[in-house]
């Protein structure tokens, strides 16, 4: 396995950050923050350049329930929460991940991010120890990438010297109230 080179951030201006999966305790424990993170995540996305695009009828509860389910163990089933805390146990950021399937051989090949967080408020590193540490599990569990999708187009300028590269453009057609359903 080769090794990736991750750029270090300089450790007289950040906060380190320790980054875990969370258990039942740690979501309860810190999810009134990691509701209002989803919120403003929601509330840039709808609000950004490509507001006619929705971003999907979720609400926080919808991602905590998927959460939850995830503690089960099954990989097909919800989703798991990464909490990038500070020394002191603040929270820094929070990442939510599933698995993206292969369609015709119906197994796993990438973590897919489904939504990632850094608190404005914590002048940390947690950006990059997130990446670092989903990367060492995506690796140990043999999948192949890594992917997010976005509507923001800065981001994959802001991820690119972290190794992430734009893959794909989605185009998507509304089924209804368009103008060819009269």
């Amino acid at each position: 396995m080769t090794s990736q080179i991750v750029p270090q951030v300089p450790t007289t201006t950040r906060i380190e950050v320790t980054v875990t999966k969370a258990d039942i305790s740690s979501l309860d424990r810190f999810w009134p923050e990691i509701r209002e993170g989803l919120l403003s995540i929601k509330s840039k996305s709808e609000a950004s350049s490509f507001s006619t695009i929705p971003m999907g009828h979720w609400q926080p509860g919808h991602v905590r329930a998927a959460v939850i389910g995830g503690f089960s163990g099954d990989i097909r089933q919800g989703a798991e929460l990464w909490i990038g805390l500070t020394p002191s146990t603040e929270l820094a950021g929070f990442s939510v991940t599933n698995l993206n399937f292969e369609p015709f051989l119906n197994i796993p090949y990438a973590m897919f991010v489904w939504v990632a967080y850094a608190t404005p408020k914590i002048r940390s590193n947690v950006v990059f120890a997130m990446d670092r540490h989903l990367t060492e599990v995506a690796r140990g569990r043999g999948l192949e990438y890594l992917e997010a999708m976005t509507k923001r187009v800065a981001l994959p300028r802001r991820l690119a010297p972290l190794g992430w590269q734009q893959h794909l453009l989605v185009i998507r057609k509304p089924l209804w109230n368009t103008p060819d359903m009269g």
